[in-house]
């Protein structure tokens, strides 16, 4: 049986709580003082060699804050939880450990695929959308089509006449010149 070195252990502590800033009397619940409680607790323990009830026990007597081996335990196997969910985690963690530096590079890539993927589809639907508008503007030109269909054929050039007319009218107002068209 491996046993602990408490000035190494003393020394940890003082460390981690330098480089992190946690308090190791504290009994906050926060997430990131809890998720910085658990990662003490796994350095504690891979570099101490401390199990849980040494962990508790140090905490105890040495910090003076009364643990139970049950929360150093029920730490330990948060770990992937907490290395998933709070990007600080993994920045302190990946301090002490490299054994998920690969995963995390992974994640990052997939995620960065993620959000491309995303930007494609969205250029894609507004594509899709600009192309209805267009055919919005086509089925317009359809319903005048049909409506010239239901004229009768006598009153065809009458429509002609009006729509040449109303089209020279529009040109003549972008220029702002007026001309004076007489019909007999």
């Amino acid at each position: 049986m491996k046993k602990y070195d408490l000035e190494v252990a003393n020394m940890l502590c003082n460390y981690f709580s330098e480089l992190t800033g946690f308090e190791l009397g504290g009994r906050g619940r926060t997430p990131k003082e809890s998720y910085l409680r658990a990662l003490l607790y796994r350095v504690l323990k891979d570099l101490n060699d401390m199990n849980d009830r040494a962990i508790a026990r140090h905490f105890t007597e040495v910090v003076g804050d009364r643990r139970n081996r049950s929360s150093v335990y029920h730490a330990f196997n948060k770990m992937d939880t907490y290395y998933k969910n709070h990007e600080g985690f993994r920045d302190y963690y990946d301090v002490f450990f490299k054994d998920k530096v690969k995963y995390r590079e992974r994640e990052e890539a997939r995620e960065k695929r993620i959000e491309l993927r995303i930007k494609a589809d969205e250029e894609r639907l507004r594509e899709i959308t600009l192309s209805k508008m267009v055919s919005f503007v086509d089925s317009k030109r359809i319903e005048i089509n049909n409506m010239i269909a239901d004229v009768p054929d006598d009153k065809i050039q009458e429509i002609r006449d009006l729509m040449s007319l109303r089209i020279k009218s529009w040109s003549w107002k972008a220029k702002n010149e007026y001309e004076i068209i007489e019909y007999q």
